[in-house]
């Protein structure tokens, strides 16, 4: 029994260690009404924006949001945080088609283990056809 709760006790810090500070799935804040209630491809395209900042803050947008300040593609799902950490929200991308086509392009491509700077010419190929971009700078790699 002893090694039964021993055992228990180092799995449990082992996997609090392995956690570090990026934030996961489980303790992501809630997504907003308007993206609760839309397509799966919506409610992913807000989870993985919001917890693969920095992913999306080295791909530009396609769509023109740069008209409304947008500066990147992480920009069309969070506008900041409040000054407890949450994110304040972003509707943008939840009308448009493009910026939801870019995230989940982005995460497709970060899960096959490309980096950013082949992540960037991708999205530069496949979407700068469609509008004016965000002025985003290249990534390092």
């Amino acid at each position: 029994m002893r090694r039964i709760v021993f055992l228990s006790l180092v799995l449990t810090f082992v996997l609090a260690g392995c956690q570090g500070t990026q934030p996961t799935a489980v303790n992501m804040p809630a997504l907003p009404d308007y993206v609760a209630g839309s397509s799966h491809e919506v409610h992913q395209a807000y989870q993985y924006g919001y917890l693969n900042e920095h992913e999306l803050i080295h791909q530009p947008c396609y769509c023109g949001c740069n008209s409304i300040g947008h500066e990147n593609a992480y920009d069309c799902f969070v506008q900041g945080h409040d000054a407890n950490g949450e994110p304040i929200w972003d509707n943008h991308a939840a009308g448009c088609g493009i910026c939801i086509e870019i995230a989940l392009d982005v995460k497709r491509l970060d899960a096959l283990g490309w980096t950013p700077l082949e992540i960037r010419g991708f999205i530069d190929e496949t979407y700068s056809h469609r509008g004016p971009g965000t002025d985003t700078p290249m990534p390092a790699n």
